[in-house]
């Protein structure tokens, strides 16, 4: 299969309303693209940003309910945004939500799981599952589950793979996937599970070069994970996958800047990469890609009703996933 059709990205908007930042997360919901907290080097944020293009964009709240703060995850479940965890000056572990992004209810301030940051969040089987982090001293290889935001149930406190954070994971093929990221070494590693207990090793050696920081997405029936930090450079390549085990090069070097702490997201059958980090500064520009022949399951993926969101959250999970913040990027260099 050509891959051609994958490597032509464009611009949405060099200069996005909403400040250069990394950390953030992104998700859709109710039809667009929501971004929410981050970092810009000196300041953590609580805002919350819309679009319906990508290029566009409108303030929901400049200050959240929540805390200003980098590091956590977010996901569509239950017609409704959840944000959990991540750093705010401190390691946190409350849950909050929102079916509109400007007003937000605590869930809980004292989860069943450990202060965290930089965890990757996914919906899968009618439930919410977080995975890994890091608390400020460990690096963490435990699964947790809920079906309200609420309650949470320990799936596994020490999953197959190596404690880790910064990696990604997707749902893809009715299994959750688990790439890469940093367990005290750069890794490149993919494993798999049906119910987050059980996890196989699909490749210890993926055909991407080690990383973490980078994002990760479901789209046209393939894995594509983009960008992150190899340990020495920002990367800005491109690679896809039909079962997790094999990758194929897309593009060594996408149109985008090179970058970590990015987030993505699928919308409107294209992939959208929205901010991050070169090692200076953060960005604020939003960049898209659409397939030049998107297959209808595909277009599916893509739902105008926030109903139709929640049977597909997980795919729009932006891997990723929440990333450390500017106090915590010293450990990028460990």
């Amino acid at each position: 299969m050509s891959l051609s059709k994958y490597s032509n990205w464009t611009t949405a908007t060099s200069t996005a309303g909403w400040s250069g930042r990394y950390v953030h997360t992104s998700v859709v919901y109710d039809n667009q693209i929501f971004i929410m907290g981050g970092l810009d080097i000196s300041s953590r944020f609580n805002d919350v940003w819309s679009s319906s293009d990508g290029s566009s964009w409108s303030l929901v709240t400049g200050a959240a309910d929540w805390s200003v703060r980098n590091g956590h995850t977010s996901v569509v479940y239950d017609n409704q945004i959840f944000i959990m965890g991540g750093y705010d000056g401190s390691y946190i572990k409350d849950v909050w939500s929102s079916s509109d992004g400007s007003s937000w209810s605590l869930v809980t301030s004292n989860t069943d799981w450990s202060v965290r940051n930089i965890h990757t969040s996914v919906v899968y089987d009618n439930q919410i599952f977080i995975m890994g982090g890091k608390d400020g001293s460990s690096r963490l290889n435990d699964v947790w589950s809920s079906s309200d935001g609420s309650s949470w149930s320990l799936v596994t406190s020490n999953a197959d793979w190596s404690g880790r954070y910064a990696h990604t994971s997707v749902v893809y093929d009715n299994q959750m996937f688990v790439m890469g990221g940093y367990d005290g070494s750069y890794i490149k590693d993919v494993w798999s599970s049906s119910d987050g207990s059980s996890w196989s090793l699909v490749t210890s050696n993926a055909g991407w070069s080690v990383r973490n920081y980078h994002t990760g997405v479901v789209y046209d029936n393939l894995i594509f994970i983009m960008g992150g930090y190899d340990g020495s450079s920002r990367l800005n390549d491109v690679w896809s996958s039909s079962d997790g085990s094999s990758w194929s090069l897309v593009t060594g070097s996408a149109d985008w800047s090179g970058r970590n702490a990015h987030t993505s997201v699928v919308y409107d059958n294209q992939i959208f990469i929205m901010g991050g980090h070169d090692g200076s500064s953060g960005f604020n520009d939003v960049w898209s890609m659409e397939s030049l022949s998107v297959s209808d399951s595909t277009s599916s993926f893509t739902s105008k009703s926030s109903s139709e969101v929640k049977a597909i959250g997980a795919v729009w999970i932006a891997t990723h996933f929440a990333l450390v913040g500017y106090a915590a990027l010293k450990y990028l260099n460990n």
